[in-house]
């Protein structure tokens, strides 16, 4: 008799948690211009750690991997295709931490004449590079030449600058000869003669605003490159760009000023947006994820371009804990909006807490269309 109102009492535990879980508000996941099949349930990095614990991702509800393609070998490409999980390569475009050790001269000037330091973990490049970019071209080519992928999301998109931290490092970049040279001949503007620094100082007291405008064409010339190469070799394959989600007047406009991003002239190349909303590293709630994502889904349908939107959210504990029900809200919050899908930084942060991803199997597994 004890025994049996034991299981009673477990029985309805178990009823109550099911309709709590049942009637939970999801009243933001609206995804009804997409089919279920289409919303895209990704994981960021290298997929083989989950895959050690669970060997078939579709089981989580998972149905697209974004990794680095040093990470794509044969056996997992097979693997992913076998199991329909859809192939997103990050392209890490303007990260030029490695190539700088051999060509100094791709490195960024700041308006003092002097190479710009790194900023905190990164280091940039100078855009205009013409051996770099051909660098990354060549890379970008052999790549797709020997692997068919779903789509391919160029990351580090902006000059030199530091983003991800709630204290922005935002240097004044590229005043090499190169770019100096370039920007008299698009502005067809006289620049005096002298030193790098007295150069700067004119320019920037005189023609900041032809300046900006120069730099953010610079970079969506660079993506309209890299977009026509990608469709060339793989014309069905999706373009995505990650990029820093500030709005438009933080830190005194720095997107487009220092960062150098046109967001409307970059939506009218990409397949999909990808907002990068680390919420916890740039010093913001997890609640700003959906003011985001709500306010690019806005921008979007007012440009008429139809891009869609993915975002990836933070997982990583990093600069604190992401505790497995703050990353549950930030997923729900990325599918906010005209969000078709979402992702996580990073895999690993999975792997370090099987919470996360019963939060995320969760999400996924029940993540419907409304109608």
């Amino acid at each position: 008799m004890k025994i049996s109102y034991i299981i009673y009492l477990l029985l309805s535990v178990l009823v109550l948690i099911s309709c709590r879980n049942q009637n939970m508000d999801h009243s933001h996941l609206d995804h009804s211009r997409v089919s279920e099949s289409e919303i895209i349930k990704g994981i960021y990095g290298n997929p083989e750690s989950l895959m050690k614990m669970h060997p078939r991702l579709s089981d989580l509800g998972i149905n697209a991997v974004f990794a680095r393609k040093s990470a794509l070998t044969t056996d997992l490409y097979d693997q992913l295709r076998h199991d329909s999980i859809k192939i997103f390569i990050e392209f890490p475009l303007l990260n030029g931490k490695e190539y700088l050790k051999d060509h100094p001269e791709a490195w960024p000037i700041n308006e003092k004449g002097e190479k710009a330091p790194p900023a905190d973990w990164f280091m940039g490049i100078c855009v205009t590079d013409s051996g770099f970019i051909q660098s990354k071209r060549d890379e970008l080519e052999d790549f797709l030449g020997k692997n068919e992928v779903d789509g391919v999301w160029l990351d580090y998109l902006h000059w030199h600058a530091q983003f991800e931290t709630p204290e922005p490092i935002l240097p004044e970049t590229c005043f090499c000869n190169r770019c100096i040279n370039l920007f008299k001949s698009y502005s067809e503007l006289e620049i005096p003669k002298g030193s790098t620094a007295r150069q700067a100082s004119f320019i920037l007291k005189n023609h900041d605003k032809e300046w900006r405008k120069w730099r953010a064409s610079i970079i969506t010339n660079v993506v309209r490159e890299f977009r026509d190469i990608l469709k060339k070799y793989q014309e069905n394959s999706l373009l995505g760009l990650y990029y820093c989600p500030w709005y438009p007047h933080e830190y005194d406009s720095a997107l487009y000023r220092t960062l150098g991003l046109d967001m409307q002239s970059l939506d009218s190349l990409a397949d999909v947006l990808t907002p990068m909303v680390y919420h916890q590293k740039m010093g913001r709630s997890p609640f700003w994820v959906k003011e985001y994502i709500d306010w690019i889904s806005d921008k979007t349908e007012e440009w008429g371009t139809g891009t869609e939107i993915w975002p990836i959210v933070q997982a990583h504990n990093d600069p604190g804990i992401i505790t497995p029900e703050e990353f549950r809200s930030v997923m729900e919050y990325g599918l906010s909006g005209n969000s078709s899908g979402v992702m996580m930084f990073s895999v690993y942060s999975l792997t370090d807490d099987s919470l996360k991803v019963v939060e995320m199997k969760d999400l996924y597994r029940q993540t419907k269309i409304k109608n």
